[in-house]
């Protein structure tokens, strides 16, 4: 019966409550840790290197273009 099966204790009560809380920790200790990972993952490339990066890309086009008319 279903009523009787609610209220009863489970078998191994300490595995299920050592299973459920490592269980849950685990989960909490991955997500602080990919939430620390992506919030330092905006201030670890100095703004120069960044600048530096789209000044080449805006170039880079141009470059092409002298090149194949000096050749």
């Amino acid at each position: 019966m279903v009523h009787g099966d609610v209220f009863r204790p489970p078998r191994h009560a300490m595995f299920l409550s050592v299973f459920v809380g490592s269980g849950s920790q685990i989960i909490f200790m991955v997500f602080v840790t990919l939430d620390i990972f992506m919030l330092s993952a905006d201030f670890s490339v100095p703004e120069y290197l960044i600048l530096q990066r789209n000044a080449e890309d805006f170039e880079m086009p141009w470059r092409a273009v002298e090149s194949a008319l000096l050749a």
